[in-house]
């Protein structure tokens, strides 16, 4: 199993705006994770410092001993954090992946708003005195691709199902069972406290680094979360590149979308 996180952008690569808000987001989330590990560290090696400091003027032998005492503790800070796993887990798994469903959500708009042969006026179910409340045809506009992408939820299947009926892609997650897997994970964590239940079993397919158990709390330790998360990822870069391809939706290097973000603050 990789222990290190795919970066799909790696040597400047081409994607859309859509994307590069996405993984700069998701990087955030990992990277917030990975500095709370860092800072935890750095405690317990400055105690070390400061209790071998004391150590070394230490007034007689039972004040040493003391010392020498609380240097046997090894990473008293790390395993107080251990506690947490828990909770530190289901912030990556919760974050990350609705940060997907948003990504779905996010590049089909741009979709619609690139291809307006998408928004055929048959399919909207809107009266007269809704459309009075618009000052312009771009709001009118707006609002109509609000609507429809409301109905992308949080469950691979449906997301694919609605992903294909507004943008007109074949499907291409039937065989992901990672992030079938990721989704549900994040489902009984909202919604059962990670416990396993029989829906969940039933939707999540078989994985050989995933063994589930009926009424058992599970829990994503990092390597897992790294499979995971990878996957993820190239998935939402697979969906940017079908999409956009398919839609002329504007990609640039990553590069560009940087300059662009940094000038704008």
């Amino acid at each position: 199993m990789k222990n290190t996180f795919v970066n799909p952008l790696k040597d400047n690569k081409i994607c859309t705006n859509t994307f590069f808000d996405f993984f700069t987001e998701y990087q955030k989330i990992i990277n917030l994770y990975l500095f709370i590990i860092h800072v935890v560290g750095k405690v317990d090696e400055n105690r070390i410092l400061a209790i071998t400091a004391l150590n070394d003027v230490a007034r007689d032998a039972t004040e040493r001993e003391k010392y020498e005492q609380q240097l046997e503790k090894k990473d008293p800070a790390l395993s107080e954090l251990k506690n947490y796993s828990s909770q530190l887990s289901r912030y990556l798994v919760t974050n990350c992946s609705d940060l997907f469903v948003l990504y779905c959500k996010d590049i089909v708009k741009a979709a619609l708003k690139s291809n307006r042969e998408l928004l055929k006026a048959k399919e909207f179910n809107i009266r007269y005195d809704e459309i009075e409340k618009f000052r312009s045809i771009n709001d009118f506009r707006n609002h109509i691709i609000e609507k429809k992408i409301s109905s992308i939820v949080e469950t691979i299947d449906d997301i694919e199902d609605e992903i294909t009926k507004l943008v007109h892609i074949e499907k291409i997650f039937q065989s992901n069972v990672l992030l079938k897997i990721f989704l549900n994970i994040r489902n009984i964590y909202v919604h059962n406290k990670g416990i396993v239940d029989d829906k969940f079993i039933k939707k999540s397919p078989e994985h050989e680094e995933f063994n589930f158990v009926k009424g058992k709390r599970f829990h994503v330790d990092f390597e897992k979360f790294i499979l995971l998360s990878n996957n993820c990822i190239n998935s939402a870069y697979q969906i940017d590149e079908l999409i956009s391809k398919k839609h002329k939706i504007q990609r640039r290097k990553s590069s560009y979308w940087d300059a662009k973000k940094n000038k704008a603050t």
